[in-house]
């Protein structure tokens, strides 16, 4: 070792410090594959390797590296912070990854998951970030959450991947099952449907493709409740391109009325008394069907029969009464059939 003016020391065989060693300034690890051993059976290391940086290995299983603050303050630390400090920030830039590697059986070093951020966009008081999630699947890299600036996207990369939610008293609360390009919600199920709303397995696993898009099911009975306040009405639209509701089943909870439209308009009501009024929401008799037609030259009603005259009841309407039918004809009498205007 050689001690200089300048206070310096220079040393061509090595050093060997058995205290305490205080260095005031910079120091320099000149060699590409210059290594830090830490311990006294150096099972943690921190080696340099060239044009790339720090290796931290350690000989066990616990912390390799850890982050402490005493500070007693309540703000937050300590920080880890990746920190991409570029001359000439764009959109599209990476500005950091966390990688998570291993061999794999055959001894090849892999890479089995990542944690991506990129700078989506650069521009001063508008910056947009997103953050991109990655594991091996079936030998390849695949996305499977990315964080963007307008939405939340699972399974980006579009495989066989299934997105599970459970609640306290369900596995499947939410169940996508990536496979079948279905949304379950309650249970996973075998019902093809678009949506499915699950509380027990009914069996039927093919409903009408007519009518595939949304299945409700159980196991026992199944059913669906429109709640609404007693001043509201709770409806069923049907639409097409020129019209938002040609159709429609609404039931009023103000008159407590139940009624059909259809062609935007309302073809037939049931009332709270369960009277059936048909082509009028009005009821004028009281009577348990009635049927108003408006225009002219057309029939208000009419019955068809499509047997024979050899069937025994070849009837196409039968008035009974229960007790004996009265025989006045006169206004306040009850009758079969009466004609008249107003």
């Amino acid at each position: 070792a050689t001690s200089t003016t300048d206070g310096s020391l220079q040393t061509d065989g090595g050093l060997s410090v058995a205290l305490d060693a205080v260095i005031g300034d910079d120091l320099f690890m000149k060699s590409d594959a210059a290594v830090i051993h830490f311990g006294a059976d150096s099972d943690v290391t921190m080696t340099h390797v060239a044009d790339a940086g720090l290796t931290i290995a350690s000989a066990g299983n616990l912390n390799t590296l850890q982050l402490q603050s005493n500070d007693a303050d309540a703000n937050e630390g300590p920080i880890l912070q990746m920190f991409r400090n570029s001359g000439s920030p764009a959109d599209g830039d990476d500005l950091g990854r966390i990688n998570f590697a291993g061999t794999d059986d055959a001894g090849n070093a892999t890479e089995y998951g990542t944690i991506r951020a990129n700078l989506s966009d650069a521009s001063n008081g508008s910056e947009d970030t997103q953050i991109l999630f990655q594991q091996m699947i079936a030998g390849s890299i695949v996305n499977t959450m990315r964080l963007k600036p307008d939405e939340i996207v699972f399974n980006d990369s579009s495989i066989d991947l299934d997105f599970r939610v459970e609640t306290n008293s369900y596995t499947h609360g939410l169940f996508v099952d990536g496979g079948n390009d279905r949304v379950n919600i309650g249970a996973a199920t075998d019902a093809a449907a678009t949506l499915v709303v699950s509380d027990g397995d009914s069996g039927v696993t093919t409903p009408s493709g007519n009518a595939n898009e949304f299945c409700i099911e159980d196991n026992g009975n199944a059913g669906m409740t429109f709640a609404t306040p007693n001043n509201a009405a709770a409806s069923i639209f049907f639409a097409d391109p020129q019209d938002n509701n040609v159709g429609e089943i609404q039931y009023n909870h103000s008159s407590n009325h139940l009624a059909f439209n259809v062609n935007a308009g309302e073809a037939l009501r049931i009332s709270s008394d369960k009277l059936v009024l048909i082509g009028s929401a009005t009821d004028v008799y009281s009577s348990h069907l009635q049927v108003t037609e408006g225009a002219n030259n057309t029939r208000v009603a009419a019955f068809r029969h499509n047997g024979d005259n050899s069937s025994s009841a070849p009837f196409g309407l039968v008035v009974d009464y229960a007790a004996s039918a009265p025989d006045s004809d006169s206004d306040t009498a009850n009758q079969f059939l009466k004609c008249g205007d107003t």
